[in-house]
């Protein structure tokens, strides 16, 4: 079937607006234009404020994921779509795969399907890179020069101090927390989990790399790391606490990395803990007890929803409660026979509905593509694991509704319940016992640190 869609690309960074005044409007103006006098559908993506040097664009990214839907990739000219020869000759080589050809309307010589064109292209391109480059080596030598006035170079606020007259201050109020939390740290011997719920309670920032990245941050001993390369300056942003109080908290930090024997911790249900409000997969996290409130090298497990922590708006869950391993193990040997009755009704009473084959069949397709451009280095590692993980749990979700509409018969797991496997669990070991649960139960759903509801197979 032949592709009568274009996709419309437009794109300006702030620097463009504020010194050439680029505009975002004209760029749709005249695209939309393009596509009205050659009669085109088209649909339109937009950049603002993000320079072409990189292809971490959100709009441009979505545009990649659906090329296959286009027959040309259409914007004003070339340095609006990419200033990286690599980075381009990868969009393009995407874009072949989906039999889809880029145009710049302003630039006639702009046609990837001929090898002048492409010659003419990479010509470009390189030119355009060697600008940036250019532009690149000026912007460094200035940055070096205000640094060694102690200027600073962007506008980012470090946590525990502010920007005034150019220059990092302290801000009491922010550094004072922070010497506080070193110092609870400290006291609590490394116990990240503990330091975690105190950080969550005390600062803005709420994921459990950003507590990491402050307890390792060198300003706050007057070092300051410049970008991309393993060297500080020094009188750079002033300290806020002794090396003493910062190095007795790195100690912990190492002490406190997981040793082999936690890498490859058994746990009981992993795999098998759901939240039953955002219905993504628990994360199985250690814990370490107390004697006479000393810390002791004996753990214990416990599984939480990671969503709550993270700082992404998307993610909206709301179920910070933790549960243990051995509650869940007792709730389980308790009442696993009143939850099977229940699940045997709710499945009798299943809808009729018929999960659409096409709907599971576009996932999986777009979970490839995914795949492609992550192999093909367009995407991050975190972008592609958080991809990943939508798309992978929209598609179980539809073949777990598809496998319930043909396989409805809890015959085995019903005789399993039936025999006396409640006298022998307490004598299996516990791989056995695991496998038990694995055999009997597809998914336990807890919400605030309870079980709500048992999916079984």
């Amino acid at each position: 079937m032949e592709k009568n869609l274009v996709a419309c690309y437009c794109r300006v960074s702030t620097e463009e607006q504020a010194k050439f005044g680029f505009s975002i409007d004209a760029q749709k103006t005249a695209l939309t234009k393009y596509c009205k006098e050659n009669h085109l559908k088209f649909d339109m993506y937009v950049d603002e404020g993000i320079s072409a040097s990189s292809m971490r664009r959100p709009a441009l990214q979505k545009m990649l994921n659906k090329a296959y839907l286009y027959k040309t990739i259409i914007f004003t000219k070339l340095d609006r779509f990419s200033r990286n020869v690599k980075d381009a000759n990868d969009m393009v080589s995407i874009l072949a795969r989906n039999n889809c050809s880029i145009k710049a309307i302003d630039e006639d010589d702009i046609d990837t399907t001929t090898a002048d064109g492409m010659f003419i292209f990479n010509l470009k391109m390189s030119l355009a890179q060697r600008e940036i480059g250019k532009t690149s080596e000026r912007i460094n030598f200035v940055f070096e020069d205000k640094r060694t006035k102690g200027e600073v170079t962007s506008g980012k606020k470090k946590y525990g101090y502010d920007i005034i007259n150019k220059k990092y201050t302290i801000n009491q109020n922010e550094a004072d927390s922070v010497v506080k939390f070193f110092e609870f740290f400290k006291s609590i011997n490394g116990n990240c989990n503990k330091a975690y719920n105190y950080y969550i309670d005390h600062f803005p920032f709420k994921s459990y790399s950003s507590m990491t990245r402050m307890l390792r941050n060198k300003s706050y001993i007057g070092l300051h790391k410049l970008k991309y390369q393993d060297k500080y300056l020094e009188n750079y942003v002033p300290r806020i606490m002794t090396d003493e109080l910062f190095n007795s908290v790195q100690d912990l930090l190492i002490k406190k990395q997981p040793r082999e024997s936690r890498i490859n911790a058994f746990y009981m249900f992993s795999g098998l803990i759901y939240c039953d409000e955002c219905k993504n997969r628990f994360v199985a996290r250690y814990g370490l007890y107390k004697k006479d409130g000393i810390i002791t090298d004996s753990e214990y497990h416990y599984y939480l929803c990671p969503h709550p922590y993270k700082p992404n708006p998307k993610f909206t869950c709301n179920n910070k409660k933790t549960i243990r391993e051995e509650n869940i193990e007792e709730y389980l040997l308790n009442n696993i026979r009143t939850e099977f009755d229940k699940y045997k009704v709710s499945v009798s009473v299943k809808s009729e509905r018929k999960v659409d084959t096409n709907e599971i069949a576009i996932l999986e397709r777009k979970l490839k593509r995914l795949k492609d451009l992550y192999l093909d280095d367009l995407i991050t590692k975190e972008d592609y694991k958080k991809d990943y993980e939508n798309l992978n749990n929209k598609l179980s979700a539809l073949k777990e509704q598809e496998s319930a509409e043909t396989k409805i018969d809890l015959s085995t797991t019903e005789k399993l319940l039936n025999s006396s496997w409640n006298i022998v669990y307490k004598s299996l070991s516990p791989d056995n016992q695991r496998r038990f649960w694995l055999s009997a139960i597809d998914k336990v759903y807890i919400n605030n640190g309870s079980v709500t509801s048992i999916v079984f197979k």
